[in-house]
């Protein structure tokens, strides 16, 4: 099987202007393009107290709406946390909203994932801390789009943003980590608490601080001789332990890996090798995007980059036969994939080819769990 999911491939460019007809001619684009801006033009001119500056480049019109002088401005690449509100300027209807209840949106600013695009060019104004609302043209936004009960095609959209705060790839990774950490915990995942294990560290900690009071107060050689010895077994004890029982390790790829299943010899993939596994996807929350089912194996060529980093990297880490939970931040997986505002036109999107298959399902900066096998 081949999955519509691990398969890579850049995001696509979709800074394109939509037509108000089928027929997409430059004519046509033009003609919509005066349309929304009579429109625009007319609402500015009901309201004389709206101080609108225009954007000849784009075609959005902003209007500042708390300004912050001191703040730093974006730039292409950045991960932008952000509240949101998608209007409608001509109907008022909202059509998608990022507020304090329903958390910050984050995005990937000015590498062509982020739509409607206007949304992006909107960013490319703005610094942190401040909040403007933009009069954005539908050739940016969702151009021939409709979505019944939300907004028609060729809808002019009202967009107001509040930019929260700037991350680094860095900063967004350590977040996920700690996210993926808490699901650990949360799922019972980590076996070093079991009896064995709080046994022995017990033990070694007895020993280690006997050992350092008889040290201060002169004792016996032999005597402390007799207890390193104990600790030596001890500590090669607890190793032991460890190395037997299945706990979540962070491996220098940077995936998290539980076997759940394993063998105490086998063979490893190669490079180039064509590989079959079996595997359910989810999300930290549970909520399952992708798998194989009943008899069906997603084959790939292991380590040539074909599928998604993560998946590669924890592949390598089994022998045919065992099995695993592989938990992979996301600049191991889809990174910022698309945000797309809102997402339940991430289908439509796909079946015109503005965004790639996997947008349709997996957001920005969404770390993934893999529960799989790599068949024998």
């Amino acid at each position: 099987m081949r999955s519509k999911l691990f398969l890579l491939g850049l995001l696509p460019v979709f800074l394109m202007l939509y037509s108000c007809s089928d027929d997409d001619t430059g004519e046509q684009t033009v003609d919509q393009t005066t349309i929304d801006q009579g429109i625009i033009s007319k609402y500015l001119a009901s309201d004389s107290t709206i101080q609108a500056v225009f954007d000849e480049s784009t075609g959005i019109h902003r209007i500042v709406l708390e300004e912050n002088v001191a703040g730093s401005s974006l730039s292409s690449g950045a991960i932008v946390e952000a509240y949101y509100e998608i209007k409608s300027l001509q109907t008022g209807v909202v059509i998608d909203i990022r507020d304090s209840i329903r958390g910050a949106a984050k995005m990937r600013f000015g590498e062509d994932a982020i739509f409607p695009v206007g949304f992006d060019q909107a960013l490319a104004t703005m610094v942190v801390g401040e909040t403007s609302r933009f009069l954005v043209p539908s050739t940016t936004g969702y151009g021939d789009i409709a979505i019944t009960g939300l907004f028609m095609s060729n809808e002019v959209l009202d967009i107001t943003i509040e930019v929260l705060n700037v991350l680094s790839d860095q900063e967004q990774l350590a977040i996920e980590e700690g996210d993926i950490n808490q699901y650990v915990l949360d799922n019972g995942l980590n076996d070093e608490f079991n009896s064995v294990i709080s046994t022995l560290e017990n033990q070694i900690a007895a020993l280690e601080g006997e050992i350092a009071q008889l040290r201060l107060s002169g004792g016996d050689p032999a005597e402390i001789a007799a207890l390193e010895a104990q600790l030596e077994v001890a500590n090669d004890n607890l190793n032991d332990a460890l190395l037997s029982i299945d706990t979540v390790r962070l491996t220098t790829g940077g995936i998290f890996i539980k076997k759940t299943d394993k063998l105490d010899s086998g063979r490893l993939a190669a490079i180039g090798e064509e590989v079959n596994i079996t595997y359910l996807g989810t999300f930290l929350n549970g909520e399952g995007f992708d798998g194989t089912f009943g008899s069906e194996v997603f084959s790939f060529e292991f380590g040539s980059g074909e599928v998604v980093p993560g998946l590669d990297l924890g592949v390598g880490e089994l022998f045919f036969g065992e099995s695993a939970i592989i938990i992979m931040p996301s600049e191991l997986a889809y990174t910022g994939s698309v945000q797309v505002m809102p997402p339940l036109i991430r289908e439509e999107l796909v079946s015109r080819r503005i965004i790639p298959t996997y947008a349709a399902t997996i957001g920005p900066f969404e770390p993934l769990v893999f529960d799989l096998t790599l068949v024998p």
